[in-house]
C-alpha cells in the first residue's frame, strides 16, 4: 500500500521488523470509464485506525478533478510474519498513519 510508504514505512522496512500487511477486505464501485493512458488521481485517507487493522478509503478521479471514476476501501491487517497472526499496529506506524485519518 503506497500510503504506508508515503508514511515512511515501505514494505521492505515492515518486513525487516517481521511485519506484513494483509488485505482482509476490499471494495470498488466504478462510476465512470477510464482507459489505458488516462491520468487518474487517487485520494486516500484512513477512515478507521484500529488496534491491528486500518480501513483506507479511496476516491479515484480523472485528472480534471471533477469526474469520479471509482471509490472504495481496503481493510488492511498488521501481521506478524513468523506467526502469520494479527498483531497490534506499532505505535510509530499508527502515529504516521494517523496523519491521514479522516476527521469528522
Amino acid at each position: 500500500m503506497a500510503l504506508l510508504a508515503v508514511s515512511g514505512y515501505p514494505w521492505k522496512d515492515l518486513a525487516s521488523r517481521g511485519l506484513a500487511v494483509y488485505y482482509a477486505e476490499a471494495t470498488c464501485q466504478f462510476k465512470s470509464p477510464a482507459r489505458f493512458g488516462d491520468r487518474l488521481l487517487v485520494h486516500t485517507m484512513i477512515e478507521k485506525l484500529g488496534e491491528s487493522s486500518f480501513r483506507s478509503r479511496m476516491r479515484i478521479v480523472a485528472d480534471d478533478g471533477d469526474t469520479l471514476i471509482a471509490n472504495g476501501y481496503i481493510v488492511a491487517v498488521m501481521v506478524d510474519k513468523a506467526l502469520d497472526r494479527p498483531v497490534p499496529i506499532p505505535d510509530d506506524i499508527k502515529q504516521a498513519l494517523g496523519q491521514f485519518q479522516l476527521c469528522v
